[in-house]
């Protein structure tokens, strides 16, 4: 719904770079520094308000990303293209219910929060970051030939066909 107004109605303040870069450092050095007093102060409830992926953090540093780059024009790229499909894969394989719980099991374990060693931590998470898209870059080219064999399979095309024609309609 907020995409949809702000493609509506627009945000003047999104089209100002420097503000939005501004209220990006606020939020993110407010949202790190609740995290930091949560944690010192034992209170697990709170915390969770706070790291939810619906918080007002969350949401807010969403929408102020979407600022930074709704206007920005770049050509097209077989580069981009390519590593927005990786970006793509490594959402759906970090977030896919199968194999969601292990990873963020594996990565609470890993990232201990807990020193409050924040350059370590950082470089574990960017690490991890890293790792999740270097196998996405690797799973992707493998998806895309597994993809293409089944579409290639006939009964595959004469069931997309009956969907199409039963529940989108024929449009050729």
């Amino acid at each position: 719904m907020l995409a949809g107004y702000i493609r509506l109605y627009g945000i003047k303040f999104l089209n100002n770079k420097k503000i939005v870069l501004t209220l990006i450092i606020v939020i993110f050095t407010v949202y790190e520094l609740l995290l930091v007093i949560v944690k010192f102060a034992n209170i697990k409830y709170i915390s969770g308000i706070f790291i939810e992926m619906n918080s007002i953090f969350v949401l807010s540093l969403a929408v102020l990303i979407f600022g930074l780059f709704k206007n920005l024009n770049i050509k097209d790229s077989k580069i981009i293209n390519y590593f927005g499909s990786v970006t793509l894969t490594a959402y759906l394989i970090h977030e896919n219910y199968l194999s969601r719980d292990t990873f963020w099991k594996l990565m609470s374990e890993n990232i201990k929060i807990s020193n409050i060693d924040v350059i370590n931590t950082f470089l574990e998470m960017i690490i991890a970051v890293t790792l999740i898209f270097a196998v996405s870059a690797i799973l992707e080219p493998i998806r895309r030939i597994i993809e293409k064999q089944i579409f290639k399979l006939r009964y595959v095309n004469n069931g997309l066909q009956k969907i199409d024609e039963n529940y989108i309609g024929n449009k050729s």
